[in-house]
């Protein structure tokens, strides 16, 4: 009996690290994980989280919808030159001659380049001109207008044949626009 008791003493400090574990596990299991004391806190993180996922939901909708009101004008911006006037105007000019070179039509006259006020930040550098062609050459430089870049834009555009009775070439007089932004400081 004696012998018991000794060994009785030996464990006696460990008879309340056993009852703390038991607690412990009945806490955690029996109460499915939740310490009493934190049940009111997290309702109140849970409820927070919910705020900031509607939050970053209605967040989500209003860039969708921004992304697809810009969308218009991010391709005029990528269509359009970020250059000063002058640079803009010489840049019009070169391509208009370079479009019509290589069309084969004949430009009999260029008029001065004008910058007007498109919007706030924005000018639009429109040439005027007339020029004569064959109806081939005239679609190839239709074209050679359509697909340039920098985007070049038609103001106006009057077509009559060269001779009522026996049209041989088109006359051609019109006014292109180029598209030209103020270069944001950063």
């Amino acid at each position: 009996m004696e012998l018991s008791r000794q060994k009785l003493n030996l464990y006696w400090p460990l008879i309340p690290a056993g009852g703390l574990l038991l607690f412990c596990g009945w806490l955690l299991i029996g109460s499915s994980g939740r310490l009493p004391f934190t049940a009111k806190l997290l309702e109140r993180e849970c409820r927070r989280l919910e705020t900031l996922r509607k939050s970053i939901l209605d967040l989500r909708e209003q860039n969708r919808q921004l992304q697809l009101e810009t969308r218009p004008m991010t391709a005029i911006r990528e269509g359009a030159l970020a250059v000063d006037g002058d640079t803009a105007a010489v840049r019009l000019r070169e391509q208009v001659e370079r479009i019509a070179a290589a069309s084969g039509i004949t430009i009999s006259s260029l008029r001065e380049i004008q910058q007007v006020p498109a919007a706030e930040g924005w000018i639009a550098c429109t040439l005027s001109f007339s020029a004569e062609c064959a109806v081939v050459d005239l679609q190839e430089f239709l074209a050679g207008v359509d697909n340039n870049i920098p985007r070049l834009y038609w103001r106006n555009l009057t077509l009559r044949p060269d001779n009522t009775n026996t049209p041989s070439k088109v006359i051609l007089d019109g006014q292109l626009a180029l598209l030209n932004h103020a270069e944001e400081e950063e």
